[in-house]
């Protein structure tokens, strides 16, 4: 009963950290690309620019 606990507990934790890890990268990503100096085009997105 216990190791099927343990075991368990391994799984959660894979697939956690592999979703961890998957969210971080895009989140660097995203702020690297969209960095002032590395893209210095400005880009404004309104909601009225969003629905049009």
């Amino acid at each position: 009963m216990m190791q099927g606990i343990i075991d368990l507990h391994h799984d959660i934790f894979f697939f956690l950290i592999l979703i961890l890890v998957f969210v971080s990268r895009m989140l660097v990503r995203a702020l690297w690309h969209f960095h002032k100096q590395t893209n210095p085009r400005e880009c404004y997105v309104t909601a009225v620019n969003a629905i049009s």
